[in-house]
């Protein structure tokens, strides 16, 4: 998967060695593998890690980020509750996190990686900083960075219909009043 998106040269890695990610793919709704995404449609973010020692519980994680650096979304296989079991040297885990784009059409960078936890310390096993970008193609925009796909609903009242109404709801409240006395 790898071989067919656009990876960033310049991405930022590092981690103790104990786990690699050694692939990693963006799949569109059709499962093809690509940098471009559709606003409103489904995709996939893949990643195989192996790992090169035993590990009690790695966590897998993604996060998505504005081309000014700014994390704009992301998870991680403990904030989502998977069942993750502990590994062995030599031992592999294929993770896919697959959600909805709703970021606006632009373009993001992509960062991934296998942490874990350590006698309460965070420990980075691989990171991968801005490791590829996606764009988003999008035939709608909103304001801001993510679209919450309101349900808009919109009704004209012909001119004197409102003062009608207004004078009808006066009318209503009075009655109300007089009931409650």
């Amino acid at each position: 998967m790898r071989d067919q998106l656009a990876i960033n040269t310049d991405r930022t890695e590092y981690g103790d060695g104990r786990a690699e990610i050694y692939d990693l793919g963006l799949l569109d709704a059709r499962g093809n593998v690509t940098n471009l995404l559709l606003k409103g449609e489904m995709f996939t973010i893949k990643e195989c890690i192996r790992f090169h020692a035993d590990i009690q519980t790695p966590i897998f994680t993604y996060t998505i980020k504005d081309k000014k650096g700014t994390e704009l979304t992301g998870t991680n296989t403990m904030f989502e509750g998977a069942d993750i079991k502990p590994v062995k040297n030599g031992d592999e885990y294929t993770v896919e996190f697959t959600q909805k784009m709703n970021l606006q059409g632009g373009e993001y960078l992509l960062s991934m990686s296998c942490t874990g936890f350590e006698q309460g310390e965070h420990v980075v096993y691989h990171r991968l900083y801005d490791v590829t970008n996606i764009t988003v193609i999008s035939n709608k925009n909103t304001v801001g960075v993510y679209d919450m796909e309101p349900d808009v609903a919109v009704r004209l009242s012909p001119a004197g219909e409102a003062a009608k109404q207004a004078e009808s709801l006066s009318a209503d409240e009075a009655a109300q009043e007089d009931l409650q006395v």
